[in-house]
């Protein structure tokens, strides 16, 4: 009999290390000088998080997630895997989805406020929200920070 606990962290120990630490590869011709144009971000786009995660590393991101057992384990390891990427304001509302409590839903969505590529669409995490109350004090936290 396979012990679900025991496959769960073969599987997901592996794939927090692939997301929490990003191999750079540098070959003799990826290491010469090229001229960079600079170019201004545009407004929508947070400075730190010009770019959101892959869907494919979002999905092992979503997984990985959903497969942690508890909701303080989902926080904790959704906080891990934002601190080393970024995301869409549409993976945030997945991620979120994945939380049963309505507390740890607008927790993440406060922390990830400041990993989120696309900083005007970030309503949309709303529709995660049960209750709208949430929805307002996620408002005014992003309005005050």
């Amino acid at each position: 009999m396979v012990n679900i606990k025991n496959m769960k962290k073969f599987l997901l120990y592996p794939m927090l290390m692939l997301l929490a630490l990003p191999v750079l590869a540098q070959t003799k011709e990826t290491k010469k000088e090229l001229p960079v144009k600079k170019t201004e971000a545009p407004a929508t786009v947070r400075s730190g998080c010009p770019q959101a995660m892959s869907a494919s590393d979002y999905e092992n991101a979503k997984n990985s997630i959903a497969l942690a057992d508890g909701e303080n384990r989902k926080l904790c390891l959704a906080r891990d895997i934002m601190n080393s990427t970024c995301f869409s304001a549409e993976q945030v509302e997945g991620i979120m989805n994945l939380f049963t409590l309505e507390t740890s839903k607008l927790e993440f969505a406060k922390l990830a406020f400041d990993h989120t590529s696309d900083v005007a669409n970030y309503s949309k995490v709303n529709e995660a929200f049960k209750e709208i109350s949430s929805a307002a004090e996620l408002k005014n936290y992003i309005d005050t920070h």
